[in-house]
């Protein structure tokens, strides 16, 4: 199998999963996990991990000031 026929493959899939769920991704998630509570397997759902600065990013730039309150 070749790099693009996978790529067609997964095209493909996204294209029917769109189309059955009327472009609604909320949808597809949503079936998405009830398939996976059905299928046997154990699936793990890890917290998203928050990206700081790196090392070589410059942090002696000024904050941003925030807009005046109104009055």
């Amino acid at each position: 199998m070749s790099i693009d026929s996978i790529n067609d493959e997964i095209r493909a899939t996204r294209r029917r999963l769109a189309a059955q769920f009327d472009n609604n991704l909320r949808a597809i998630i949503e079936d998405l996990r009830e398939r996976q509570k059905t299928d046997g397997r154990t699936y793990i759902t890890r917290q998203p991990r928050l990206i700081g600065k790196k090392a070589d990013e410059q942090t002696d730039a000024p904050a941003p000031k925030s807009p005046p309150a109104p009055s």
